[in-house]
């Protein structure tokens, strides 16, 4: 059974959990937010478990009955909600359904435990009257519940939601924690580990996600060899790569390359001032990175991550893929 120990990283809202659990002041409501694949839900089941085991206390025992339930997501005081495409809909969303369900359920006293533990996955995609619905429920709670929202995207949320929560912010998990679970958890050599580590950018959910890695590799490829095409002179190579994500016809796919130069620079930023790889994002590019910030100035590795976050800004007036890469290439170049 999932516990709070096996949570790797987050060691701030970790604490505040179980301070919680110790002083017996739980709120009704909580929402635990960061980026994508950190450890937000198994925090969430993990602290559910805690909450329903019958011994107490700020360690879920894993024999109770309660436990043995959790354990297999099949305890009737728990409540999962997470986003379905319902009927012929093609997007995935919590619905009015979805919010009255749960209302339903909450309604009831517990059946086993001493308190009903609900856990709504990705919230944000909560559309206006679901949001509007499970607004009252958290107005007025149902006595002896505990609600906890998770979302990667909390500003997608309704501002009065967010204000009746008491918010866990999970940060990126630090790059020699997760590079120690691959090692340890699923058996890699370092230096895959160290380069699947990189990739990830401090999700280990991520890193144990074979689609999503390649998909992250092949983007950073693809920002590493426009930034090479520029510091190069080479205005083919670095003009074909434009081309190339202006045919995808993807807008994700651009933002994504533009979030990879940005941190690509970053990290040539931190090799031009330190000469350490320690701090590193990409750090297993870092034999690559290191002779490239040899090559530039500090001024014009900052000069260069300031036009990457104003074209990046400027993408979100829809700006055509191959202007903002042909532009950023320009500027770049000056």
């Amino acid at each position: 059974m999932l516990q709070l120990t096996d949570i790797i990283g987050h060691t701030a809202p970790l604490k505040v959990l179980k301070s919680a659990i110790n002083s017996g002041e739980i709120a009704h409501a909580y929402l635990f937010t960061g980026q994508e694949g950190v450890g937000k839900r198994s925090a969430a089941l993990a602290w559910a478990s805690i909450l329903l085991c019958g011994k107490g206390g700020d360690i879920a025992c894993g024999k109770c009955g309660n436990c043995i339930k959790m354990a297999k997501e099949v305890h009737p005081d728990l409540i999962l909600a997470s986003p379905v495409a319902r009927e012929k809909k093609v997007k995935e969303e919590l619905d009015i359904t979805h919010i009255r369900e749960l209302t339903k359920a909450l309604s009831y006293r517990p059946y086993e435990a001493k308190i009903k533990v609900a856990i709504v996955d990705r919230a944000d995609m909560m559309n206006t009257p679901a949001g509007n619905a499970f607004l009252k429920t958290l107005e007025e709670p149902p006595p002896d519940t505990v609600i906890i929202l998770v979302t990667s995207n909390i500003r997608s949320l309704l501002p009065t939601i967010v204000s009746r929560c008491q918010v866990i912010r999970f940060g990126p998990v630090d790059h020699e924690s997760v590079k120690t679970f691959l090692m340890d958890m699923k058996g890699m050599g370092e230096n895959e580990a160290e380069a699947v580590a990189a990739l990830a950018k401090g999700s280990p959910g991520t890193a144990l996600n074979n689609e999503e890695l390649e998909s992250r590799k092949e983007v950073r490829s693809m920002a590493w060899r426009f930034l090479c095409g520029i510091l190069d002179g080479d205005t083919s190579e670095v003009f074909k790569l434009a081309q190339a994500i202006d045919r995808s016809k993807e807008r994700a796919l651009v933002d994504s390359v533009l979030a990879s130069i940005r941190l690509l620079l970053r990290d040539l930023a931190v090799l031009k001032t330190c000469g350490k790889y320690d701090n590193l994002i990409n750090m297993d590019l870092g034999g690559e990175l290191l002779p490239r910030s040899r090559e530039c100035s500090l001024r014009s590795i900052l000069r260069a991550h300031k036009i990457a976050v104003d074209i990046s800004s400027g993408r979100l007036w829809n700006i055509n893929p191959l202007l903002s890469m042909s532009l950023m290439a320009l500027e770049m170049r000056k």
